[in-house]
């Protein structure tokens, strides 16, 4: 990289570049990517490149890669249709490790594109609270810790194989948080936590054995008691505005009464993360 940004000092581009200030135009995004890493490199300085569309934004993150492994990547579904139907658990994964490296304190180039600048993005403080930071030894009940888990998006199911899932068998609960490359298996005695181990999930034997984890939220819609109550509000005024034929109008009612006290108890199934985020287009990105 040094040899790199030698090349590059003298470059009109690369010196506007650091100055963060007028108009740069490239031909190619491996241009682009040199600019920026050759900045990053010299500067050490934050930097958020907002992309056109998503395809832009994925072009440029995978060019860098090539330069620095400061780059993160936050991508959105261009679509709040496509998002609402069928969200990417790939393009969710991506921002959840996304939004966790930049909890910690230090320098990041950030790509994203206009789309995911509109949505909203969880405050650092609820972020970093929601992250479960678990120990062997720890004094917890397992009932609680499950409570924990679907309060931060995790959804419970029979065996845990993929991310953003837990299971409870007895005194384990299984759980597969997003920044591992394979799921944890937490066992109780009584309300202590006895061992920390990861586990194959195909042949679920146990792979290595940990004195402590961190479960990273399931979701990048985390929202303090005060914003789900806004959000509910905004429900109910558009439940009250919607022109619905009769035959339909108990339906409706009937699930838009159980989402919002599923919000009032912070419950939140997939689609009511579908409505939080579909509800708000403020952003703390930035």
């Amino acid at each position: 990289m040094k040899r790199i940004v030698e090349v590059l000092k003298n470059d009109p581009a690369f010196k506007q570049m650091l100055k963060g200030k007028g108009s740069i135009v490239v031909n190619h995004t491996n241009d682009e990517a040199l600019l920026i890493a050759g900045a990053f490199s010299l500067s050490q300085k934050n930097y958020v490149y907002v992309a056109e569309n998503q395809y832009h934004a994925q072009k440029l993150y995978n060019a860098l890669k090539a330069y620095t492994n400061e780059v993160l990547y936050y991508p959105v579904d261009e679509s709040l249709r496509i998002e609402a139907l069928a969200y990417s658990k790939e393009l969710l994964g991506e921002r959840i490790n996304t939004l966790y490296e930049l909890c910690e304190y230090h320098s990041h180039i950030l790509i994203t594109h206009t789309h995911a600048l509109t949505r909203y993005v969880p405050k650092i403080d609820l972020f970093r609270n929601s992250i479960l930071n678990i120990s062997v030894g720890d004094i917890i009940d397992a009932s609680a810790l499950m409570h924990q888990l679907v309060h931060i998006g995790y959804n419970a199911i029979q065996r845990v194989d993929e991310p953003f899932f837990f299971s409870k068998r007895g005194g384990i609960i299984d759980v597969y948080s997003i920044q591992y490359d394979h799921p944890v298996r937490i066992e109780f005695f009584d309300d202590e936590i006895e061992s920390i181990r990861f586990y194959d999930e195909n042949t679920q034997r146990s792979l290595e054995q940990i004195s402590s984890v961190k479960i990273l939220p399931a979701t990048d819609l985390l929202y303090d008691s005060d914003e789900v109550n806004c959000v509910i509000s905004k429900i109910e005024d558009l439940h009250a505005k919607t022109v619905i034929d009769d035959e339909y109008k108990d339906s409706l009612d009937e699930e838009v009464s159980i989402d919002i006290e599923s919000l009032k108890n912070m419950d939140y199934s997939p689609r009511i993360y579908q409505y939080l985020g579909l509800f708000d287009s403020s952003s703390s990105l930035l």
